[in-house]
């Protein structure tokens, strides 16, 4: 038969699914590998960095930059920087459901400097301000910052100052209390 050939491509065991630029190897097997790698989708969704840092598991498994494997304590995780090579969506995905975005400067224990980005705050109305989303049960909250998103750790949060004056929202009342941080 012509065109038909053994090995890794054949097997699409040459490169890791999510690697893949076309589709190689016999059509059959493709298939069975397609419906597969759907199913595991719908079932699963994408985890995204910001996901697995906010799961029930305190330990858990990280690559370091020399390619071994560390077990990191996920309570003393300050900052996440996921590099330039990492797409945003994997970082945290992408919500319908963002109200509004705010401009903010963040201080952290440990970090010398202070973080300036945007956090997006998909919160109703009535939980509009930035204290509001500080305390909602998640760990860690995405920072989008000139040079790309990053994870930053609640409990090690000494400040989070908003740089842009609070929207009115219809309903609330003025408390009186000057800054909404």
């Amino acid at each position: 038969m012509r065109g038909y050939r053994l090995g890794p491509g054949y097997q699409q065991d040459h490169v890791p699914v999510r690697q893949a630029a076309e589709v190689t190897g016999h059509a059959v097997r493709q298939l069975y590998l397609t419906a597969g790698v759907s199913d595991v989708y719908l079932e699963t969704g994408e985890q995204t960095l910001l996901d697995k840092f906010n799961d029930d598991y305190q330990w858990f498994p990280l690559r370091d930059v020399d390619g071994g494997v560390l077990i990191v304590n996920r309570n003393r995780v300050v900052l996440v920087e996921p590099g330039p090579d990492l797409s945003p969506d994997l970082v945290r995905k992408e919500s319908g459901a963002v109200f509004r975005r705010e401009s903010v400067a963040v201080r952290c224990d440990g970090l010398g400097a202070t973080l300036h980005g945007q956090i997006a705050m998909d919160l109703p109305d009535e939980f509009c301000r930035v204290s509001d989303f500080l305390n909602f049960p998640q760990d860690f909250f995405a920072l989008e910052t000139e040079s790309g998103p990053v994870l930053v750790g609640k409990q090690h949060v000494v400040s989070l100052r908003a740089l842009e004056a609070p929207p009115s929202v219809p309903g609330l009342q003025d408390t009186g209390v000057g800054e909404r941080d």
